[in-house]
């Protein structure tokens, strides 16, 4: 009996609290949202366009990547001269290439192979080592290092700068070149000429010389004597004159695709964008 008691009173005490929980006058208490599996608060349509702020330009990341590959000959490896002799000045003859680039370049490193005779050992005997790109001028260089137009780029270095690697090339010899730019060249799009060479004395150095590679790219490569040392002219003209049996001569250009500014957006401003060759 006493257990029925207490069952009873408790009863009473927990509607009475259900009840005082109830909104008094009658109004009805709407039970709690239960999930569902549609979203009900759905976005009202606007006459008012909200305003987004376009984001500022960004410009892709650089694309490092080999630029232009002519490898050296697995056919004909002889060397033909590309040297400033300082004791034989009229001996002085130098080698060019072409290359083309239908998008802006930033070249970061330039590799060269080649070889040396007369009593070459090693490039580091000479004085300094020089780079250039020549504009193009009717399919020969627009200049050479002893006169004519200015090159569009141009850098000399030491042997022994830390930017230079000398490494072993054919015959032994330390006669291959590769060089990290200290400033990235930048070069248009267009058509131009790549020449590479030592000064180097005769008698404190031999001769060293550029080597062919057995692609056909553009023009052949091209030899120039100002001097006239040789009996072959002053003139640039086809580098077989030599004897050169390969078309192109062996280089390679290492870097990063440019950037042009010519794209516009949905707003009319000019963005960034990388031009690529696929070609």
């Amino acid at each position: 009996m006493r257990k029925y008691l207490l069952l009873t009173a408790l009863l009473a005490i927990v509607a009475t609290a259900v009840w005082a929980a109830q909104p008094q006058g009658g109004t009805r208490v709407e039970p709690l949202p239960a999930p569902s599996l549609e979203r009900t608060a759905m976005p009202q349509p606007s006459t008012q366009r909200t305003r987004v702020e376009p984001m500022a330009p960004v410009a892709p990341a650089p694309v490092f990547a080999t630029l232009w590959d002519q490898p050296l000959t697995v056919v004909d490896p002889n060397a033909y001269v590309d040297q400033a002799f300082g004791d034989v000045p009229s001996a002085s003859s130098y080698q060019a290439d072409d290359f083309t680039n239908p998008a802006p370049w930033n070249i970061t490193g330039i590799f060269v192979p080649g070889s040396g005779w007369n009593g070459f050992t090693t490039l580091m005997n000479a004085t300094n080592l020089h780079w250039a790109i020549w504009a193009d001028a009717a399919g020969v260089p627009a200049g050479n290092p002893e006169g004519g137009a200015a090159p569009v780029w141009s850098l000399t270095l030491p042997p022994g700068d830390a930017h230079v690697a000398i490494s072993t090339g054919y015959g032994g010899f330390s006669s291959n070149v590769q060089v990290t730019l200290p400033t990235p060249a930048t070069i248009p799009a267009g058509h131009w000429w790549f020449a590479f060479w030592p000064d180097m004395t005769f008698a404190g150095g031999g001769q060293y010389g550029r080597q062919g590679s057995d692609t056909a790219n553009g023009y052949t490569g091209q030899f120039i004597n100002p001097g006239g040392y040789f009996g072959l002219g002053s003139a640039w003209q086809a580098w077989s004159v030599l004897g050169a049996t390969r078309y192109d001569q062996a280089f390679r250009l290492d870097g990063t695709l440019g950037y042009d500014t010519n794209f516009l957006d949905d707003l009319g401003r000019s963005q960034a964008c990388v031009s690529r060759s696929t070609g």
